[in-house]
């Protein structure tokens, strides 16, 4: 199993274990992808370039890459992520199909070569105790 595999499978199995509130942010620098799980679905984000230094915009390869996967484009001020929903609860495909783009978002879409080199942050709405993630367990 590769790195990303590894993850691939933290990842999926975490998907489907948050509760409502639950909030994951995956950070390489200012390059974010965070997921929320809401009481009727799971709302996932890459960071838009509005909130990007310069320096640090996403390209228009790394663009096209999220928009072949999936990810609906910023819409300005309404929208000023990329962004998917997930409908909840989901059937196990739809988690497996989500787990592989938010894979390919963080590989191919922000630049992140491995999994390790991503801050993990994790928290309920509620409670202020970390999540238990399974991201969070060294491989």
């Amino acid at each position: 199993m590769t790195g990303w595999d590894d993850f691939a499978a933290r990842l999926r199995q975490d998907l489907a274990a948050l509760a409502a509130g639950d909030t994951v942010l995956l950070r390489h620098g200012h390059r974010i992808v965070q997921f929320q799980q809401l009481p009727r679905l799971l709302r996932a984000e890459v960071v838009g370039n509005v909130f990007l230094p310069a320096d640090e915009q996403l390209d228009q390869a790394q663009q096209a890459s999220l928009a072949a996967w999936g990810w609906q484009p910023p819409q300005e001020q309404l929208e000023p992520n990329w962004w998917c929903d997930l409908p909840w609860p989901a059937p196990s495909a739809q988690y497996d199909a989500l787990t592989a783009r938010l894979v390919a978002a963080l590989r191919d879409g922000i630049g992140v070569t491995e999994p390790s080199q991503l801050t993990i942050e994790a928290w309920h709405d509620g409670p202020t105790e970390p999540l238990p993630l399974r991201l969070a367990i060294a491989g």
